[in-house]
């Protein structure tokens, strides 16, 4: 439904709307520069918010997506966990000889198992819908 603009189309439609008349000299090569470039860039705006739109709804199902592989993860470390032994309370000793046992033997896993503890009770944000 594109209209074909000319200068003497909107020098006609000048006329007519009264903005014109004989004794009045019109440039209408500034209106046809003009409307050309209002309809390039509508054409534009109309292009960029259609890519929008299609981009929120690609970035809507990866978040879905991810989300999802979030909840497996989360499942599958929940499983993990039952079969991690868990280490004996810090009884840690090295102001008196660096390294102590208990931190050679212990500090490992329980810097891993604080890690775990503390990103499986982060609340994820999500999406509403999602």
């Amino acid at each position: 439904m594109e209209k074909e603009i000319t200068k003497s189309k909107i020098s006609q439609e000048l006329y007519d709307q009264g903005f014109a008349n004989e004794e009045l000299e019109i440039d209408s090569d500034i209106f046809y520069r003009a409307s050309t470039a209002i309809d390039e860039l509508s054409q534009r705006l109309i292009d960029q918010t259609a890519s929008g739109m299609e981009r929120g709804k690609k970035d809507q199902e990866e978040i879905k997506r991810l989300n999802r592989e979030l909840e497996v993860c989360k499942e599958v470390i929940e499983d993990l966990m039952e079969y991690v032994e868990q280490p004996p309370d810090s009884n840690c000793s090295c102001h008196l000889v660096a390294p102590c046992a208990d931190c050679t033997d212990h500090s490992g896993i329980r810097d891993i198992l604080q890690t775990v503890n503390y990103l499986m009770a982060k609340p994820y944000p999500q999406k509403e819908g999602a």
